[in-house]
Parts: structure tokens; sequence; C-alpha cells
């Protein structure tokens, strides 16, 4: 297993060179107007609802291992679908396929690291780790943020070129892991009955909550950063620059919290650092709502904050009360609520695109807020600094 250990990291930044990520709304905008963009990134999420739940089956059934080079390849042909071709139809597809890719992904790789530590004792290591790996990850999505943005100012294809290779060779380190021992899954009747049971416990209850409004308010900044940004830069060509430079400054806050995000959980609670963390998140949608200006920007900056802390800290309460069997196919049912209650919101969002980005982002600042005490007020029952290990 130490092989694995070893490779987690290294597999974790090169699946995450995602050079598209400065640019991709400036991309689909070259063809598409708002509406149709968010049309276009609901049908991404619709995708990964329906491929969630069977690929979190498939990773505890035939393997993490074989799960996690299915779902970089997929990443990595459809990031050549959209360097190759050009309009709504085409580019369905390569949403499609990343889709796919993410969700084969989704629940396994972090499967992976814990089973990897079962089998030889070490649980206990999993959240020093999984930090250790969200921060390489970052800091991956950070260098890929820059440099994309510059080759994007020069032709913005170029972006999902460069994915394309990334994720290609995150699939070849895929490969090198060893199949971690464990239960296999039951049929997925009885599979989906014991993820029922799994959920009388109170914490993973409120904990899949958790992650469910992250993922909604974790996505909203992302989605509406480019179009905010663009209304800032004078010269619209310059726009992938300045949104790779900017991506950058926010992924790389966003490695260094990461990386202490057991730090912060150790010493203010778990429960306290992930309420605090979406808090923060609905205060950063909050002030893109208000106006678009540059004073705003160190805010914008903290955008990335909240998703890097949240996954090595929601990990540590959920592995340890999920056994081996049935971990990936709970993740992936609580990553297919999300991304389902998110692509719902998109289609709304686009429904109402007329009034406007501003008046988009102040609803979902209100929505963060209100759902944000409901989590506060439903108090699951644990130790704030008892269940931080």
């Amino acid at each position: 297993m130490d092989r694995n250990l070893w490779l987690y990291p290294r597999y974790a930044a090169a699946r995450n060179l995602l050079f598209w990520l400065p640019v991709f709304f400036l991309y689909f905008q070259q063809a598409l107007d708002i509406g149709e963009v968010l049309w276009l990134e609901a049908i991404y999420y619709t995708a990964f609802v329906i491929l969630e739940v069977p690929s979190g089956y498939l990773s505890d059934r035939l393997g993490r291992r074989l799960t996690l080079i299915a779902g970089a390849a997929l990443s990595s042909v459809g990031a050549l679908v959209f360097a190759t071709s050009h309009g709504f139809a085409p580019w369905a597809l390569g949403q499609v396929l990343f889709a796919a890719g993410f969700a084969f992904d989704s629940g396994t790789d972090t499967s992976l690291l814990y089973d990897s530590l079962a089998a030889e004792g070490r649980e206990d290591e999993y959240r020093q780790r999984e930090s250790q790996a969200a921060s390489a990850s970052l800091w991956a999505v950070a260098a890929a943020s820059l440099i994309g943005g510059l080759i994007g100012a020069i032709d913005l294809r170029l972006a999902y070129l460069a994915t394309a290779v990334a994720v290609g060779t995150a699939a070849i380190l895929a490969a090198a892991f060893v199949e971690p021992p464990r239960v296999r899954a039951q049929t997925p009747l009885l599979q989906i009955r014991a993820v029922r049971t799994a959920l009388q416990d109170g914490v993973l209850r409120w904990t899949m909550l958790v992650a469910l409004l992250g993922t909604i308010l974790n996505h909203v900044p992302y989605e509406f950063l480019q179009p905010w940004l663009d209304t800032l830069v004078a010269d619209r060509a310059q726009t992938p620059v300045w949104s790779g430079a900017l991506s950058f400054l926010i992924v790389g806050i966003s490695a260094v919290a990461a990386g202490q995000a057991d730090a912060l959980a150790t010493r203010w609670g778990a429960r306290n650092v992930v309420l605090g963390a979406l808090g923060l998140q609905t205060l950063v949608i909050g002030a893109m709502g208000w106006t678009a200006a540059w004073w705003l920007v160190p805010v914008l900056l903290l955008r990335g904050l909240p998703g890097a802390v949240l996954r090595p800290v929601l990990g540590s309460l959920q592995h340890p009360r999920l056994s081996a069997s049935i971990r990936a196919t709970t993740l992936s049912i609580q990553s297919l609520v999300g991304r389902l209650s998110f692509g719902l919101c998109l289609v709304i969002a686009g429904a109402w695109a007329h009034d406007g980005m501003f008046p988009l982002l102040r609803g979902f600042a209100v929505f963060g807020a209100v759902a944000l005490f409901a989590l506060w007020a439903g108090r699951p029952g644990m130790q704030s600094a008892g269940e931080t290990r």
C-alpha cells in the first residue's frame, strides 16, 4: 500500500491540471449567449447525476483502480472533443464525457486512500494525507489556471488540448495503483439498502446535507467569476489573462488552506470549521451580487477556500462510519444529490437569466444564508472537538 500512498498526491495533481478552467465560460460565449451557456452547464450536471451512483457502485464492485483509470481517460477524450469542435451539440457531448470522467473519479479517489490506509491499520492518518493531497491538487489547479489563461489568450482551444495531455497522464498514474483489499459490494438493491441503513447515523445525515449545500454554494462563484470579471476588464481580449491570474491567486490561497484543514479542525472542531466555510462562501457570493468592482477582488480571492477545507474535514467524519463495501456508493449518492440540486439551480437561473447576473447572485446568497442557519440549528449531536478524527 506504500505505493498507493506515494502515488496518490501525484495522481491528484495530474488529475487537476485543468487548463480550461479560467477560459471555459469565455470559450462557450464565442458561440452561445449566457442562457445557452447555463443550459450547457446544466447538461453537465444532469449527466453527472445519471452516472454518479452507477460509477460509485462500479468502484465498490469492480475496484478503485479500474474506476480511476476509466474516469481520467473519459475526461481526456472530453477535452479533445472541446478542442476540435465548435457549437452547442458537440460541446454538449464534451460535457457528457467530462461528467462521466468526474463521476468515475468522485468518491473513488478518497475511498482508495482510506482503504489503503485501513489495510495497514493507519486510518488515523487519513485527514492529514487527504489535506496534503488536496493541497497538491489545488496547486495543480493554480498552475493550470495561470498557464491556461496565458495560452487561452493565444487560442482558447489550446487550454483544452493541454488538459487532454495532462489528464491522460493521470490515467497512466492510476494504472500504477495497487487495488487495496476490501469487501466486495453486494447486488445493487442490497447495496442501496446498506447505504440507507448507514444513513440512520445522525452525523452522516448532517454531513451529507453540508456536502449538498457546499456543492451548490462552491459552484456559484466558480460559474459566474468569468462573466463578473469580464464586466471589469476594459480590453475584453485580455479577459483570459486576467481570469487565469485571478484563478491562480484564488487556488493558491485554497491550496494553503487545504494543507491546514487538519490543524483547523483539531483546534476549532470539525462542525465549526464546515459551518464557517459555508458562511464564508455565502459572503463571497453576496459580494459578487452586490456589484462588480476591483476593490471587491480581495473578497473573491477567498472563493476556493471553503471547498478546499470541506473535503478532508467532511471525509474525516464520514469514512470511519462507512464500511468499505458501501463507501464509494454512499459518497456517490451524496455527490449525486448535490449535483442534481445545483443542476436544478442552473436550469432555474437559465430561465431568469434575462434579469442579468447580479440578481441571480443575490438570490443564491439569500438561499445560502437561510440554508446555513438551518444547518446550524439542526445540531447532529456531535462534540465540536471530539469529532475531529
